[in-house]
């Protein structure tokens, strides 16, 4: 391909992004349009200053000089659509004007995070839909700050920057459990499989106090969940004016109070060992039989209809036996 065709393909990949975002940095578009070069940022300004000229895109100066914000011109948006891209519209109205200057919406940081983050999953080979596109695909309805997907998991991603109210912290909790549980609405064609929850470290509110979303969050799954949740943390380290720098990702289990209570109230049997089949403890409920025991390698669980597993795992306790036969007990009589 001869190099005019690649920088063609290059600008309409950029200016995708742009539109997708719905605002892009120069450094964010860099890695995720280079993840692999050490020239990125270079390349991307480089880029940049080429779409200036253009005319496709207008310039916003973010606060507390955190660089500048791309959105697309009403030239850059036409040249979209007519490469394709059919709902291309100008980004010309995010923020508002007053008395001549410009003002960055308040939700500007929370995007930036979000943006930060999903740049640094694209280096590592996800794949990612921000929220803007995601509205845009699809019906009215809860949606993510992001998704992520590669191979079979896909990310259900919250970004946590402010203080959330009782009502919105109980929505996005129940948006949690349920992409911890492979049950999130599908949305461009993908249903989430996983949770992630995303948080800026250090962050402080308006006040100057600081704010530990990891702890309010993972209190407020434990005390709301009727089940327990894998979920997978994202903290975000930020570094100056430069914005997310580092992103160090954790796998934890939150436990649900209510599965706490049960595993210790359970009235569990007792079925002892016979000649091809291991002993194991179990209660009933509802026409399902909920069993776990010690096989010959590691504990394990299991949900029976009859004679049919209906759901199985090998575990490495009695304990996280006994937690994910009630979580699975918990979750089946919370979606009835």
């Amino acid at each position: 391909m001869d190099k005019r065709l690649i920088g063609q393909q290059r600008d309409h990949e950029g200016l995708l992004l742009v539109h997708n975002f719905g605002w892009m940095r120069a450094r964010e578009l860099g890695r995720m349009l280079w993840p692999a070069s050490a020239r990125s940022a270079v390349n991307a300004s480089e880029l940049v200053g080429k779409w200036k000229r253009a005319g496709w895109v207008l310039v916003r100066p973010l606060p507390d000089n955190m660089g500048q914000a791309l959105v697309l011109s009403a030239v850059g948006a036409a040249h979209l659509r007519a490469s394709g891209c059919v709902d291309a519209v100008t980004g010309k109205d995010w923020g508002e004007t007053w008395s001549g200057d410009w003002v960055a919406p308040r939700t500007w940081q929370h995007e930036l995070l979000t943006l930060g983050l999903l740049a640094q999953l694209n280096t590592e080979g996800w794949q990612v839909i921000p929220e803007r596109q995601l509205r845009r695909e699809n019906r009215p309805g809860k949606f993510p700050d992001g998704l992520a997907v590669r191979g079979d998991a896909v990310l259900w991603i919250e970004v946590e920057n402010a203080r959330k109210s009782g009502p919105n912290r109980n929505h996005m909790v129940q948006a949690l459990v349920l992409a911890s549980q492979g049950e999130a609405e599908q949305l461009s064609g993908q249903v989430a499989n996983r949770a992630l929850l995303a948080y800026a470290v250090g962050a402080r509110d308006e006040r100057g106090y600081r704010l530990d979303h990891r702890h309010h969050v993972i209190a407020a799954l434990a005390r709301r969940s009727q089940v327990d949740v894998p979920l997978m943390l994202a903290a975000l380290s930020v570094a100056g004016t430069a914005g997310v720098g580092q992103v160090s990702l954790e796998q934890i289990t939150v436990k649900a109070e209510v599965v706490s209570q049960l595993v210790a109230t359970i009235a569990w049997k007792s079925r002892p060992e016979v000649p091809g089949f291991h002993a194991y403890e179990y209660f009933a409920d509802d026409g399902l039989e909920y069993r776990h025991g010690d096989g010959q390698f590691s504990w394990w669980w299991s949900v029976h209809d009859g004679e049919k597993d209906v759901a199985a795992a090998d575990v490495s306790s009695a304990d996280e036996a006994r937690r994910a036969l009630v979580s699975e007990y918990r979750y089946r009589a919370w979606r009835r």
